[in-house]
């Protein structure tokens, strides 16, 4: 029996066979297929590289790649993934899935590809590092159980955040409130991700993309939590939905402007958003934060987030 290797661009892949291979290989995984096809859809309208393999072998699906550019990396950048049934490795598989990567990045602009591993993955680790990529940085992902949360607590905690004068208010209720809020929200959020510790400087996401992305199909407008100054935003949470698990959310960026923090803010943030979901039915949130980002995985271990596994970024250049 062969394997025969398919390449397509965008949405022409099946996402629910890669999403379910996916969490095969990775536990917890945080994305689901309408996860994917959002974001490849995304790619697609912004014009951006978005290339994928499916390995099959009498039609099932054995192995994926795919390489991505993105809103946060400059154009010499670009995300690389593979992922290989753990029962069909030493086959080739993999290193073939990857060497249509690189060679499709070498045809580009793409000077660096940028890929992420779980620390338990020994066995991708070392193909990897075989074939060249460097590990650059490591996060951890956590999860915080709804079920388990101190009420009291998440309710003191955002009770200190607006007693220093900050009320903590969902995105839905922005345009009521400030007449530009998509442009506000936007420059909040470039602001406050420009501070993300990370080994590759981020790029400050277009407004389009902001729009597409951040304002996309994985809005949760009444979970995504606004903090703010008078009429200044100050702050913001990002819980996302996740679209094959209705009871659990994706949280992405957290944070506050430099002038507000130290006052308890983004605790507060956090603990809005986790009383918010507990009492919208979900039952956890995932979140990922860097080693190096000290300050928030603070918050997250003060609200009860428990540390899971870690995964590692890793480099090459071409």
């Amino acid at each position: 029996m062969s394997v025969s290797i398919t390449r397509s661009r965008y949405t022409d892949f099946d996402a629910g066979a890669v999403a379910a291979l996916d969490r095969a290989v990775r536990s917890a995984a945080f994305f689901g297929a309408g996860d994917l096809l959002e974001w490849s859809e995304t790619q697609r309208h912004a014009g951006r590289c978005a290339v994928r393999w499916e390995a099959r072998e009498e039609g099932v699906l054995v192995g994926f790649a795919r390489l991505d550019g993105s809103p946060w990396f400059p154009p010499s950048t670009a995300m690389g993934d593979v992922i290989v049934d753990p029962d069909q490795r030493r086959r080739g598989i993999g290193g073939a899935l990857l060497g249509r990567l690189e060679a499709e990045a070498a045809g580009t602009a793409v000077r660096t590809v940028v890929g992420y591993v779980l620390e338990a993955e020994v066995a991708t680790r070392a193909f990897l590092e075989r074939a060249g990529y460097r590990e650059d940085d490591r996060e951890w992902r956590s999860v915080l159980s709804l079920e388990d949360v101190d009420v009291r607590l998440f309710e003191a905690a955002v009770a200190r955040a607006e007693a220093a004068g900050v009320p903590i208010v969902p995105l839905a209720s922005l345009p009521d409130r400030i007449p530009d809020w998509r442009g506000s929200l936007h420059r909040l959020y470039a602001e406050v991700e420009a501070d993300v510790p990370t080994a590759i400087p981020i790029e400050t996401i277009p407004y389009r993309d902001f729009t597409a992305v951040v304002l996309g199909g994985r809005l949760l407008p009444d979970g995504f939590l606004v903090a703010f100054d008078g009429d200044r935003p100050v702050g913001l949470t990002e819980p996302l939905r996740v679209s094959d698990e209705p009871r659990a959310l994706d949280q992405e960026l957290t944070g506050v402007v430099r002038s507000h923090r130290g006052r308890g803010i983004a605790t507060g943030l956090k603990a809005a958003a986790a009383l918010w979901a507990r009492d919208a039915g979900y039952r956890e949130i995932r979140t990922t934060n860097a080693l190096s980002n000290a300050p928030m995985l603070a918050v997250n271990d003060r609200l009860g987030f428990r540390r899971q596994q870690v995964r590692i970024e890793y480099r090459k250049g071409l």
